[in-house]
């Protein structure tokens, strides 16, 4: 401890950031693009581009229309699945796995799509995981195991919510300080971006940190959960979510009910609410059944009705019921992470919110490598942990945009047919972000910073010109067909490489004589002595 509190919470704040900040970043980066996973997927398959959101389509026979795809295209698979569209997805989704192989958890995953203004089959799409990986980025990582990663990201969420609480705690004039921005001052414009970016969504900041460690609350304090169930944790989660409880398949064969008899058997049951999915279990056997999901409302209450019905019988097996005001509480917690209830402004704002929780972190590294760069500036000697975190600065606040444009590049540059496509994808993310961390070995100047967001601004800016290439739609026949979904794709990639490139254009300065030779620790953050 120091000789003071406040000195206290300033060490407090400052080491639980900087040792967490590159893995936070990643979270944050990864998390804020998810919010956007569904427009994203679609960009993602350009041969779905064709289709629209109708809201007047008939609902009924779109549903008659994937089970009798799914019927011909998948007789003998395990469970079924069909999507109704939506203004996000405007697409009919009907999927399917195969039985699990022996020694696999799983069968294979297959899709189709069916265009709700046409009803007619759209080509098979390629493969990608589109926004589903950043999502699964966010809190699993990759290339090691989901256990691991969630772990790692709990600890790092939970130092993150100290630096919050703290930062709160030492900035006395935090507010005052928010409208304060001295730009080119060096660490004193680095702390004003620091601030004013921690000010400006510190609600959500605080929201967003807590309701993530709740996401994952019962892996990291089960000792309530072993106490009351010991090693029978199933039979918690069979209570908790009843949804995901289906009869277990018997091995009798029997006939389900033809298509038209299932739906009209769905309808008495759910009369005029909106159906946002139907997941087939057990299917030709005697349990086999069918859960139907009803459309969310937009609000925090995520827990909307759902129905499972016998597909031999018609008859009703279970229902939701009024959950109790613990559970209600959390799923609210897990609507607010997700920002699942959001209508297209407010995810707008999360975005928006999620940017700055970028910058925050991002300007706080930045600026603790100032500081330390001026004061051995004065003693003329270098210093290993300054050179560790500005490599680590460059590698991770300049290499995951290049990695993350690199992706969306790999989706429409790899041939359809490659084998393994949609994991050569996420391959090419990490390619090029670790081509970023090899650079940051060697060089870390201030114009290494530049021509990487010049770069990023570049990858961006094309990438409209990209999807007019590789698709039969590009921005301006996306905005007259009213195709809001893909337009607005191309436009949030024309902002962000305005962004990038006002970024570069600001760490442009005029070159100056040198009256001496550099210092290591200059050289290290481009800074002239």
């Amino acid at each position: 401890m120091k000789d003071s509190f406040f000195r206290s919470m300033t060490w407090l704040h400052t080491w639980v950031g900087l040792l967490t900040c590159w893995v936070l970043f990643l979270v944050f980066f990864a998390g804020t693009a998810a919010y956007y996973r569904a427009e994203i997927n679609l960009w993602m398959q350009p041969e779905n581009h064709g289709s629209q959101y109708d809201a007047n389509a008939d609902n009924q026979q779109l549903i008659l229309k994937g089970l009798t795809s799914l019927a011909q295209q998948a007789p003998d698979a395990e469970s079924w699945w069909i999507y109704l569209p939506t203004q996000r997805t405007p697409l009919l989704t009907y999927a399917w796995s195969d039985p699990a192989a022996e020694g696999q958890r799983f069968g294979d995953y297959h899709q189709g799509f069916i265009n709700p203004a046409t009803g007619e089959a759209l080509p098979k799409a390629r493969e990608s995981r589109g926004g589903d990986f950043l999502y699964r980025l966010h809190f699993d990582l990759y290339y090691m195991s989901v256990l691991t990663a969630r772990w790692i990201v709990g600890f790092c969420t939970m130092f993150m919510l100290v630096a919050i609480i703290s930062g709160i705690v030492i900035h006395k004039r935090i507010f005052k300080d928010f409208f304060s921005f001295r730009p080119g001052k060096g660490p004193r414009s680095w702390l004003d971006a620091h601030v004013a970016s921690s000010v400006l969504a510190l609600p959500f900041h605080l929201m967003i940190t807590y309701t993530g460690l709740v996401t994952l609350m019962f892996m990291y304090m089960p000792w309530g959960l072993n106490t009351q169930y010991g090693d029978e944790t199933q039979a918690f989660y069979s209570q908790w979510k009843p949804i995901y409880q289906t009869p277990a398949a018997t091995g009798t064969p029997a006939t389900m009910l033809d298509s038209q008899s299932l739906l009209s058997a769905i309808h008495s049951v759910v009369g005029e609410s909106p159906i946002e999915g139907l997941q087939f279990d057990n299917l030709n056997d005697s349990n086999a059944s069918v859960t139907v999901k009803i459309a969310p409302e937009h609000n925090l209450n995520q827990q909307a009705p759902w129905y499972h019905l016998s597909t031999v019988t018609g008859a009703v097996l279970a229902q939701s019921a009024v959950t109790s005001g613990a559970n209600q509480t959390q799923s609210a917690m897990i609507a607010l992470h997700s920002g699942r209830f959001a209508g297209q402004g407010l995810r707008l704002l999360y975005l928006l919110a999620g940017l700055t929780g970028c910058v925050m972190i991002a300007s706080g590294a930045i600026m603790w490598a100032e500081k330390l760069a001026q004061k051995q500036l004065k003693k003329d000697k270098n210093h290993s942990g300054l050179t560790l975190v500005n490599m680590l600065n460059l590698a991770t606040f300049a290499g995951l945009p290049i990695a993350l444009a690199s992706y969306f590049y790999a989706n429409r540059l790899l041939p359809v047919t490659f084998a393994d496509r949609e994991n050569w994808e996420i391959h090419c993310f990490f390619i090029s972000w670790a081509l970023v961390a090899l650079l940051a070995c060697f060089k870390r100047d201030k114009q290494t910073w530049q021509r990487l967001f010049l770069l990023t601004a570049l990858l961006y800016g094309l990438l409209p010109l990209l999807n007019a290439m590789t698709s039969q739609y590009q921005l301006i026949s996306n905005l007259q067909r009213q195709a809001y979904v893909l337009a607005g794709f191309d436009l949030m990639m024309l902002a962000l490489a305005a962004l990038f490139y006002m970024a570069a254009k600001r760490l442009r300065s005029p070159k100056k004589v040198l009256a001496t030779r550099p210092t290591k620790a200059t050289a290290e953050l481009g800074v002239e002595s």
